[in-house]
């Protein structure tokens, strides 16, 4: 890729006068002297060599070492594509299946003293891959839409998973959970609605903002469809009649829409999280368990899926992007599959009464 450095003002006032349109098309109609030692490039990025090139250009306004760092990552996913891909120079053809290919080339070779890499070892190589699409992202040489790093977990996210193996007791064991979905109903429609909300946060461990979410319409005949937060993917499952009686008698009692939320306040406004919050706080209190929150219910899922599935299976009933993006390429977890473990999550978690069993 040629860059041009455009240095001299008497240059630039020759080149644009004999030269106007194609002066203007590389340099830039509004500004061209504002900044004269700014780069330009001058054809359209195409390569990934191209790629690498423009962004150490810019990333050479960074601290040497993240530059070094950069580049040295970079320049192995070059080395990398150019010996494994079918077509290396295209950077418009890298997708996100080949990011696949590559996270799970870096987990499974081994370093010089026969090691795997580390895990984060090989998410830093990761972010300096979305540290270059980055830049191709806000120089306008990649569309955001098709930023093949886009499901790449960011360093945010991965601060705020939670951990797979807890080191201390869980607060909210299977047996306070099972305690917790049978506590009897309170009176009128709030009582309705938080036995509803226990269940479905019982099921799928979801996050307040999630559960703000649903609405009525999320529930189509037997398939409840819900989406999650943090770029994870959506859930489908399917429900058999009693559950979706519980949504049919909130919505009479209330005489919703389906566009209304599923979940209302005591002034029917949309719930917010921090009421979800105050409602499983409240409910704790009933069985003993004091300052419950909403991620008990979702380390305790994790937990149960953790010892009794497969990460593949866990991740892909949890919807975390590692399923696509780190193993996506290589294991498909069957949809079947995923509800034969919420039915068995649930069937524990209910029991065989026939007054909870709703699935």
């Amino acid at each position: 890729m040629k860059v041009t450095h455009i240095h001299d003002r008497t240059l630039q006032g020759d080149l644009r006068e004999e030269y106007p349109n194609e002066y203007e098309e590389a340099v830039g109609a509004d500004e061209p002297l504002r900044n004269p030692r700014r780069y330009q490039y001058m054809p359209e990025i195409r390569t990934l060599s191209d790629a690498v090139e423009f962004a150490e250009q810019v990333w050479r306004r960074r601290n040497p070492g993240s530059l070094k760092t950069y580049l040295r990552h970079v320049r192995e996913f070059q080395r990398w594509a150019y010996r494994f891909l079918a077509h290396p120079c295209v950077l418009e053809r890298i997708d996100r299946f080949d990011l696949a290919r590559y996270r799970w080339w870096l987990e499974n070779r081994g370093t010089h003293q026969g090691d795997k890499l580390a895990p984060s070892s090989v998410q830093l190589k990761m972010d300096s891959i979305a540290a270059l699409y980055k830049v191709l992202v806000s120089q306008g040489v990649v569309e955001p839409l098709k930023n093949p790093v886009r499901s790449l977990e960011s360093e945010h996210v991965r601060r705020a998973r939670k951990r797979r193996r807890p080191n201390q007791p869980l607060r909210l064991s299977i047996e306070n959970l099972q305690r917790l979905v049978s506590l009897p109903r309170e009176a009128g429609y709030l009582g309705l609605r938080d036995e509803v909300l226990l269940l479905t946060q019982a099921f799928w461990g979801l996050r307040p903002v999630e559960i703000t979410w649903l609405k009525l319409s999320s529930l189509t005949e037997s398939t409840l469809y819900f989406e999650r937060a943090k770029h994870n993917y959506p859930g489908s499952f399917w429900v058999t009649d009693p559950y979706r009686n519980l949504f049919a008698d909130m919505e009479h009692q209330y005489g919703l829409q389906p566009y209304h939320a599923m979940f209302l306040s005591q002034y029917k406004t949309p719930i917010s999280t921090r009421s979800v919050e105050k409602i499983i706080h409240r409910y704790g209190e009933k069985i003993g368990l004091l300052e419950l929150t909403p991620r008990d219910f979702r380390v305790t899922l994790e937990t149960f899926l953790d010892e009794h599935y497969t990460e593949a299976e866990r991740d892909a009933y949890m919807g975390y992007i590692p399923q696509e993006t780190a193993r996506g390429h290589y294991v498909r977890v069957p949809d079947t599959t995923i509800q034969h473990m919420f039915e068995t999550w649930v069937e524990l978690i209910l029991g065989s009464s026939e007054e909870h069993h709703l699935v």
